[in-house]
């Protein structure tokens, strides 16, 4: 009888996992319409007849880079209300 080959774990496909993985949760984190809007054509494109998907895509991206810029604002308000506060102290308001 042959001795047992050992098992190798398939690389090349846990890589590409991770790697889709990430983009995944990339698109998701920093252009969530955008990701919906993909995915919703990617999945009911072949049973809705879209002329030129092209025109309900480039709404969403713009919808996306205001949302980015709306949570950009709020992050730099709230670093800038961080920075005030621990400038006066604990407890002390302007």
């Amino acid at each position: 009888m042959h001795p047992l080959r050992p098992k190798k774990a398939p690389r090349r496909v846990v890589e590409r996992g991770g790697v889709v993985d990430q983009l995944a949760d990339w698109l998701l984190k920093h252009c969530p319409l955008t990701a919906l809007a993909v995915l919703t054509l990617i999945v009911i494109g072949s049973s809705v007849p879209l002329d030129h998907p092209v025109l309900l895509v480039i709404p969403v991206i713009l919808a996306d880079v205001a949302l980015s810029w709306f949570r950009h604002a709020r992050r730099a308000r709230k670093a800038v209300g961080a920075a005030q506060a621990s400038r006066f102290g604990p407890g002390v308001t302007a």
